[in-house]
């Protein structure tokens, strides 16, 4: 009698923990639990510098972007998302080079501005660089899991970011063939003077000029 005794009180003690630890693991759950519009990231916590601060990535021979995609259901669509966001700022940098070199050089030489339409070369650009290549220069991912508690329930959807380096001497050249198709129709001395400087100038980009 004395033995059953000693056994029950040992099943018994083994449930009681059970149940504790049962009841513990559900009031955690419910403290997790999101509440309607609420947000919770579930992979991805561990965010890398360079998802911040791109510029400590830069090196001698080229810059760094971070692209950013938008709130996406897949993570493969985040991926080519963020690709598309680097490839926006790399388009976007190199046509603001373009132009400003071009401006200045005229300014200094007394010109009187104006002398290319900053959309044109934009567009230039945007030829010049392709999603391809760009994809290529993908240096890492960091991908965010994300849930959301929606009306009928847990929704989940990915962030991705991407880091991408660009040469510069690819951005250099793409900087020039912009600016050269797109000053092409001009045909006074000053114009061409001015358009075959800034193209000298811009053989010499470094990281931080762009």
């Amino acid at each position: 009698m004395g033995r059953w005794s000693t056994s029950s009180a040992s099943r018994l003690v083994g449930l009681l923990a059970a149940l504790v630890l049962v009841a513990g693991l559900l009031s955690g759950a419910e403290a997790k639990r999101l509440r309607p519009g609420e947000e919770a990231l579930v992979k991805g916590a561990k965010t890398p510098r360079w998802v911040t601060e791109p510029v400590k990535e830069d090196t001698k021979s080229a810059k760094a972007f971070c692209g950013v995609s938008h709130n996406l259901s897949s993570e493969g669509e985040a991926r080519a998302d963020a690709l598309r966001s680097a490839r926006e700022q790399i388009v976007d940098a190199i046509g603001t080079y373009g132009t400003h070199v071009l401006e200045q050089v005229s300014s200094s030489s007394g010109g009187t501005g104006g002398v290319l339409d900053p959309a044109v070369v934009m567009d230039n650009a945007i030829q010049l660089v392709s999603e391809g290549h760009v994809a290529t220069r993908a240096r890492t991912f960091h991908i965010e899991k994300w849930q959301k508690a929606g009306e009928s329930g847990l929704e989940y959807y990915f962030k991705a970011y991407v880091l991408v380096l660009w040469d510069n001497k690819d951005a250099a050249e793409a900087a020039q063939q912009a600016v050269r198709e797109a000053t092409q129709a001009a045909t006074d001395t000053q114009t061409q003077a001015n358009v075959n400087r800034a193209l000298e100038r811009m053989k010499d980009l470094q990281a931080h000029d762009w």
